[in-house]
């Protein structure tokens, strides 16, 4: 795995299999069926991703300035696909992904988020998909939102309606103080 920054407000973690930095290993999935988990048969994708480029995480801000814009997480990663499983359809754009990391029994997500694009590379030399997601802050970026004025509320509250007004799903929320 290689770790980057850019005057640490951007990350960048790319796994391999070969990972360093005692990752022992990783967990790629897509939620195929779209009923919001990660259990069914196929939906454990990571014996399918390549192992170059791996998989790339980042998440931080665009820009190397104090009051830059946020930067909503993204991930990339290629499945092989020379046994036909990734046909054209098989992955599509919407549908969930996450990335987990298990270091000594202990397992964190890393990345979860829809996938934004599907990219087809059918050469006979690499027959794989190319996969890159979003993670849900990607909905509001770039917002400008106004709600009412409110008083002695906690900052959960006040953060949940700013979201409210920017449309962010209270389903996809987990705010606590």
């Amino acid at each position: 795995a290689t770790v980057t920054g850019a005057a640490a407000l951007t990350a960048t973690a790319t796994l391999t299999a070969s990972a360093s930095l005692n990752v022992l290993s990783y967990l790629v999935q897509i939620d195929l069926n779209g009923d919001g988990d990660y259990a069914d048969a196929g939906e454990h994708v990571t014996a399918d991703v390549r192992n170059s480029p791996g998989v790339r995480v980042t998440r931080g801000k665009d820009l190397a300035r104090p009051r830059g814009p946020p930067r909503a997480g993204n991930c990339a990663y290629e499945l092989g696909g020379e046994d036909g499983t990734y046909q054209i359809g098989a992955v599509q754009q919407g549908d969930l992904t996450r990335v987990q990391s298990i270091y000594q029994a202990v397992t964190r997500t890393l990345f979860e988020g829809e996938i934004d694009s599907v990219k087809q590379y059918p050469e006979k030399a690499r027959q794989s998909v190319g996969v890159t997601a979003l993670g849900p802050l990607a909905r509001i970026v770039g917002q400008k939102v106004s709600t009412a004025l409110y008083e002695n509320i906690t900052t959960d509250v006040a953060i949940g309606h700013a979201l409210d007004a920017a449309g962010f799903p209270a389903a996809d929320r987990a705010l606590d103080v």
